[in-house]
């Protein structure tokens, strides 16, 4: 059985989009599978990182509503969390 791998990015400051997605691409680009899950910024934004990620087909969601700790409600969030990882 393969097992997935959870990394959570958390900080103050900058850095940790930048520190994710270098380790996103990496495995992408190794054909595994990825997905992206934000938990501040806007679920409506159209960032370039969400631009870039629909154009290459990773799955993407951001989940905030631009405020720190204001995010979906859990049983949503859980939910998309479950699929990012259920095997396809």
């Amino acid at each position: 059985m393969r097992q997935g791998l959870v990394i959570v990015n958390t900080g103050n400051g900058k850095g940790k989009t930048t520190a994710s997605l270098g380790t996103l691409f990496r495995a992408w680009g190794r054909g595994m599978r990825v997905c992206v899950v934000q938990f501040i910024k806007h679920e409506k934004g159209n960032w370039g990182e969400i631009q870039a990620a629909r154009k290459l087909d990773i799955e993407w969601h951001a989940m905030g509503d631009g405020r720190r700790g204001r995010w979906r409600r859990e049983r949503s969030s859980a939910k998309i969390m479950t699929s990012c990882f259920s095997t396809r």
